[in-house]
């Protein structure tokens, strides 16, 4: 009789538990309602970020004030958008996309995934951040497909950590700061390469053409150099 008890017992909590998991999964999960902010100064090029909010650590809704930040610092305009049915399939009029997405079970958020699946980027210059606790490469593979299959011209992606230290050499530091440092110079530089590529091209009297192809260093996709 005992055994038995004890039996109900471990299945109750194993239900309460899967039931937990999957209230918790769809709460953080849940498109978020559309919203669109103007961030940072007013340039004569535009920047778009694209995010899912982080509603357990806010950590995605701070990564993006950070890579406002250095879209600003190139001398570029700022437009935010959260990723939802809502949001605009094919963005126009941008020098430069950011997309930023949460690590759940391995994988991209949902909101993020679904956007991807029906956007039409048409090439314009996109780069990826995924967020996450420290597991993220899956997820970050998974993103780099997903934009590709968008039509994005991807440029670079990064992971960026809550736990994971985010650079070895700054442990001392507070982690999400450091994150934050590094989504920004991510971004700075990143706009900065799609404003000279610009430039050049306007200088030969030829449209910008697309950096061809993406390269692998350090678990992470760097866009091939210019030359």
């Amino acid at each position: 009789m005992e055994m038995v008890m004890l039996k109900w017992i471990i299945l109750a909590l194993i239900i309460s538990v899967l039931i937990g998991t999957l209230a918790v999964t769809i709460f953080v999960q849940r498109e978020a309602p559309f919203r669109s902010d103007s961030l940072g100064a007013k340039g004569v090029k535009r920047a778009l970020i694209l995010y899912h909010p982080s509603r357990d650590a806010q950590f995605s809704d701070d990564l993006t004030l950070a890579i406002a930040r250095g879209f600003e610092d190139a001398g570029l305009s700022v437009d935010r958008q959260t990723m939802t049915k809502d949001t605009p399939v094919k963005p126009r009029n941008y020098a430069i996309i950011a997309i930023v997405s949460n690590t759940f079970f391995w994988q991209p958020d949902w909101p993020t995934m679904r956007y991807l699946n029906r956007s039409d980027l048409n090439g314009v210059p996109t780069i990826g951040i995924m967020a996450g606790g420290g597991a993220t490469e899956r997820a970050r593979q998974k993103l780099i497909k997903a934009l590709v299959r968008s039509g994005a011209d991807l440029r670079d992606t990064r992971s960026l950590w809550v736990s994971k230290p985010n650079d070895d050499m700054r442990l001392h530091e507070n982690n999400r700061a450091v994150a934050g440092d590094i989504a920004r110079s991510f971004a700075f530089n990143a706009a900065r390469r799609v404003i000279a590529q610009g430039q050049v091209a306007s200088q030969a009297g030829q449209p910008g053409s697309a950096i061809s192809g993406v390269a692998i260093e350090n678990g992470n996709t760097h866009a091939s150099p210019l030359h």
